[in-house]
């Protein structure tokens, strides 16, 4: 599992909102995550932004003693409540491709990483836009904080599940990114020929802007 932090602030762009962004309130850190440490061994939380994303106005908390689980695609599981990790997708083969870390097919590879990052993390949290609040999936972007050796680290969880090759950016029909700023960890992907950017995999590059 890599130790991605994010470099600056990660915009959150919704489909709906696709012109605003939400990065006012930083990147979570460790401390921030720690506020919501409870006396369960799992714990998600969802926080609602406003507009510019400088105001939480809303929280939903979710808590279990066993990891939340990976739906279809990019999307976590909770009770009642599909979040959607906005701006990456599966991969969109079945073939299957044996590599080091991963043996399946190709589509599967998003959930099975998914699925690790939920399981190593006690403390799970996702950010959307007020606007998505009574919807049963919600577009989200998610940090996790999980212990490696005796290190509290905090992933972004889409840029950890594409610099691992495990998952793709979603783009237009012009082949543009729907959120650019994490090209750079597709692209590391990419480079090394990771998990579904292995040739055995059949995924096309992506198309040039």
């Amino acid at each position: 599992m890599s130790a991605i932090q994010t470099q600056n602030a990660v915009i959150l762009t919704v489909c709906s909102l696709a012109s605003a962004h939400a990065q006012s309130l930083g990147d979570p850190d460790q401390s921030y995550l720690s506020r919501y440490q409870g006396r369960h061994a799992h714990v998600a939380v969802v926080e609602y932004v406003d507009a510019s994303g400088a105001r939480v106005e809303g929280q939903r908390t979710f808590t279990a003693e066993k990891p939340f689980r990976a739906g279809q695609g990019p999307t976590i599981a909770l009770a009642g409540l599909t979040l959607r990790l906005h701006g990456i997708e599966a991969c969109p083969t079945d073939r299957v491709i044996e590599v080091a870390v991963y043996v399946g097919p190709c589509s599967g590879a998003l959930t099975e990483y998914l699925n690790g990052e939920l399981k190593a993390a006690p403390i799970i949290l996702c950010r959307a836009f007020a606007t998505e609040q009574q919807k049963p999936v919600q577009d989200v972007t998610c940090w996790n904080r999980y212990r490696l050796g005796p290190v509290d680290i905090v992933n972004h969880t889409e840029s950890a599940l594409l610099e691992t090759g495990a998952a793709r950016l979603t783009r237009n029909k012009n082949g543009q990114a729907v959120r650019p700023e994490l090209e750079p960890a597709e692209a590391k992907a990419r480079a090394k020929g990771s998990i579904i950017w292995n040739p055995r995999a059949g995924v096309p590059p992506p198309k040039a802007p």
